[in-house]
């Protein structure tokens, strides 16, 4: 998805080159942080409610929209 998205955001959005590539590197950062967060969050909860949760995610993702 990613290796398209500085395309999608040139010709259909409208941005500039350098702000379709700072798009991308503002996601970079963001995964990152969100890695580090939900990491830690990890740590601190069970894993059971950890799996709950993961399954309750899996069963969502497949509900078409």
């Amino acid at each position: 998805m990613y290796v398209y998205l500085v395309d999608y955001s040139e010709k259909d959005l409208g941005f500039s080159s350098q702000d379709a590539t700072f798009l991308i590197s503002i996601i970079g950062i963001l995964n990152t942080f969100g890695e580090v967060i939900v990491g830690w969050l990890g740590d601190q909860v069970s894993k059971s409610k950890i799996k709950s949760y993961v399954l309750l995610l899996k069963i969502l993702s497949t509900i078409p929209f």
